[in-house]
């Protein structure tokens, strides 16, 4: 594998020494061949971002939006995933400002070719969402949860509250109002995203698993023990049911269970769900 990794690099140097070498020259596919160093330099840059040269990896994807701006202008569609994979190179670097930067005018192209309750809309958003708060800075966490309700918005728009990307965009918004102490916030939503589902068969994967992870996580927090273990029961029921009992998150939620079964609160529900089943 490394080595075929290393080939098709070595292969993706030599087109560009071959594509460097046309330029200048008079050639009536002007317009293709800009298409085509695009994709060259793209490709380039994906494949040292996978031999960690982030650096390099820069120079390329930089090259792929001059030229993919040069072929079709400053709102190509293309643009939006040339910004967004340089974006991710600078956070590889932790240069947050520019990722954000680059992030920005890729939302700025999805909000011009498409509209801002669109997929591709939401989809940059939910980006920017994560850039912002991966900046751990108090004076971004605002600008943060604006793009996190857009992303979250425009999926619900063009996707429906149950589509995958929907539900990804809400554990992440979920999951950093957790981390940013608006517990009851992150409780609420989750809770919404099982009530607005018109398939109650579709809260049993791995998605709804997470969900009712996060509320158990939540719940405990808060001390509320009870419907902790009630959730987190319901989580690892659904990681049994698709991974087995051997699964190693199941394990150690069970585990978890456990200890919370010598609270007194845990006790006293589990008894009365006994009486209930026996009245039944």
């Amino acid at each position: 594998m490394v080595s075929t990794g290393k080939e098709s690099f070595c292969n993706l140097q030599k087109a560009e020494q071959v594509m460097e070498e046309l330029k200048g020259r008079e050639w009536e596919g002007a317009r293709e061949r800009k298409i085509s160093e695009k994709d060259l330099a793209a490709a380039l840059g994906r494949a040292c971002l996978q031999r960690n040269k982030p650096a390099l990896a820069t120079r390329h994807f930089k090259k792929a939006i001059t030229a993919a701006i040069a072929a079709r202008g400053e709102t190509a569609p293309e643009l939006i995933g040339l910004y967004q994979e340089i974006a991710h190179t600078e956070q590889v670097n932790n240069n947050h400002k520019k990722s954000i930067g680059y992030l920005l005018l890729a939302h700025c192209v999805a909000l011009t070719v498409h509209t801002k309750f669109s997929a591709e809309a939401a989809s940059t958003a939910l980006l920017l969402g994560k850039a912002y708060a991966a900046t751990g800075e108090q004076k971004h966490a605002g600008t943060a949860e604006m793009y996190f309700n857009e992303s979250l918005a425009g999926y619900k728009a063009s996707l429906g509250s149950d589509h995958p990307q929907t539900i990804n965009a809400l554990e992440e918004f979920s999951k950093w109002l957790v981390r940013v102490g608006k517990r009851e916030q992150a409780y609420n939503l989750l809770q919404e995203s099982f009530m607005s589902q018109p398939d109650l068969c579709s809260d049993f994967n791995e998605k709804a698993a997470e969900r009712f992870y996060i509320m158990g996580g939540i719940c405990l927090a808060e001390k509320n023990v009870k419907e902790g273990y009630q959730w987190l029961s319901k989580c690892v029921e659904i990681q049994v049911a698709v991974h087995g009992p051997r699964h190693k998150r199941a394990k150690e939620i069970q585990k978890l269970l456990k200890l919370l079964e010598t609270s007194s609160v845990v006790c006293e529900g589990s008894g009365q769900l006994t009486r209930q089943h026996q009245e039944a």
